[in-house]
């Protein structure tokens, strides 16, 4: 029975969702050229576990049954989801208060702020506009988190428009995964982005918010002199854009297969390019 509830919250962990958690703090540690040190592996983990929390208290809340982004079947929600969000979430915070001050803050922000976006009490992710918020927040938190590593960085140039990016990205792929959830959406009373303007409106709208983010980054690769790192992820940015594009007028394919590939696209392909360039881009 325990071996099957672990099973359970393993899954409803949807780890390809978590990529972006290491997405994202590979890109601060780039960006703020934070030098490999133990502490990078306790900040990721803390990290990692946090979102892995954040992940499970929002499904326990959701109860989705359907196909849902980094989850084709999700099994049962029962009050194990629960207990694992609270779990990770602990163990998160106490690794985070190894890493640093500014590290701990945004723990306790994040850990704070999913409360509020899931918890049925408050269910701020009902209004389509605070789901953007939150998940722009999701991504300049993680960007920092890792960059904050590097004392005194946090204020320069170039970590202020790499946080902005991270940020612009995740809103982006959040659009995206929404694409296909309108009807659940419904049922649950969210007032999502894709309820409000439509399929169309909400795929041009993450063309848009992920051109932007590109641009942000670069600029912020600009300012830390990276300028082999511009033409690498230039080249991966622009080829998810074009993906992107294609999905706007794709009428063939299942939104959720299309949503699958290109998120994939992004998650896998830019982890993989940013830890390659951490290791070897000097």
């Amino acid at each position: 029975m325990l071996a099957k509830e672990i099973k359970r919250i393993f899954i409803h962990v949807r780890w390809p969702l978590q990529v972006y958690v290491f997405l994202g703090f590979m890109f601060g540690l780039i960006v703020a050229q934070v030098n490999f040190q133990f502490i990078v592996i306790v900040a990721l983990a803390s990290q990692l576990l946090l979102w892995a929390g954040v992940t499970l208290f929002n499904s326990y809340y959701d109860k989705d049954d359907k196909p849902v982004a980094g989850l084709k079947n999700p099994p049962k929600i029962t009050n194990s989801i629960l207990y694992g969000s609270l779990f990770f979430k602990i163990i998160s915070l106490i690794l985070a208060l190894f890493v640093n001050r500014i590290f701990l803050f945004i723990t306790v922000f994040i850990i704070f702020l999913s409360i509020l976006y899931s918890h049925t009490k408050f269910r701020f992710k009902s209004n389509g506009f605070v789901a953007l918020l939150f998940n722009f927040i999701a991504g300049f938190t993680t960007f920092l988190s890792s960059s904050s590593i590097k004392v005194g960085s946090l204020l320069d140039n170039n970590i202020i428009f790499g946080s902005i990016s991270a940020g612009l990205f995740l809103m982006a792929i959040y659009l995206m995964m929404q694409i296909h959830q309108a009807k659940d959406d419904r049922n649950r009373g969210d007032v999502s982005y894709i309820i409000m303007f439509g399929r169309k409106r909400a795929l041009l709208t993450s063309v848009i918010v992920i051109l932007f983010s590109g641009a942000f980054g670069l600029f912020s690769l600009y300012l830390s002199g990276l300028f082999m790192h511009i033409i690498i992820l230039g080249i991966y940015m622009a080829a998810g854009i074009i993906l992107l594009i294609r999905w706007v007028s794709n009428k063939k394919e299942e939104d959720f297969n299309m949503m699958t590939k290109i998120t994939n696209y992004f998650s896998f392909v830019g982890s993989i390019l940013l830890l390659l360039l951490y290791i070897f881009g000097g």
